[in-house]
């Protein structure tokens, strides 16, 4: 008697189980696909869609602006960042200084 309950446990068990593999959502016929998406919303995001194939130059750069950033950065000078109301930075935002 316990091998008949047991194997009727079994076989339900198993056929909930294989029953599970129709429900991935990857391969249910009525989902959504993903295929060319990335493609296509590159495409949109492009202003010039020559840029896809060969990128553009940022032009002369100046390290010293950069470098001095992280100077302040390193010692604790860090320029408070504007409100964003007013139309100027404030007060000893420039580039170089301090």
């Amino acid at each position: 008697m316990r091998w008949t309950v047991r194997t009727a446990l079994g076989s339900a068990l198993l056929a909930v189980l294989l029953g599970c593999a129709g429900l991935e959502p990857y391969d249910r016929p009525d989902v959504w696909r993903t295929t060319g998406i990335n493609d296509s919303n590159l495409a949109a995001m492009a202003v010039r869609p020559a840029d896809l194939a060969r990128g553009r130059g940022t032009g002369p750069a100046d390290g010293q602006v950069v470098a001095a950033a992280v100077e302040r950065l390193r010692y604790g000078r860090v320029k408070p960042l504007s409100d964003g109301n007013t139309g100027s930075a404030p007060s000893g935002a420039g580039l170089t200084g301090n």
